[in-house]
């Protein structure tokens, strides 16, 4: 996984194995951590990278999300339009690398 250190990759990993969030406990048992301190610092790592959100307002509040969709949505309504209008185009030989570097941040998009 891109940008994670190997403690933040095996995190996520167990993260995703889960059926429901687990407790600070449960992760540091997990990953062999010697205190809560370290999954709380791991944790933060991923919010901060966009890999997990945290939601307010209940225990074990953590959800395992993807970074590159998350960014997808939060792209500017310009962006989209105009991946819109270079996939609607009859002839896209022109368009060379914007197309390959649209297609590549936002290939799921629907036009």
């Amino acid at each position: 996984m891109q940008g994670l250190t190997d403690q933040q990759a095996r995190l996520l990993d167990y993260l995703k194995s889960q059926e429901r969030c687990p407790s600070y406990e449960q992760i540091k048992s997990a990953l062999n951590l010697k205190a809560k301190s370290g999954v709380s610092r791991l944790m933060h790592g991923l919010i901060d990278r966009g890999y997990v959100k945290k939601l307010n307002g209940t225990a074990r509040s953590f959800v395992v999300v993807n970074p590159d969709v998350e960014a997808m949505k939060a792209a500017l309504p310009d962006e989209i339009e105009l991946y819109r209008t270079i996939k609607s185009a009859p002839d896209k030989s022109h368009i060379g690398i914007a197309r390959h570097i649209i297609d590549k941040h936002w290939p799921n998009l629907e036009d």
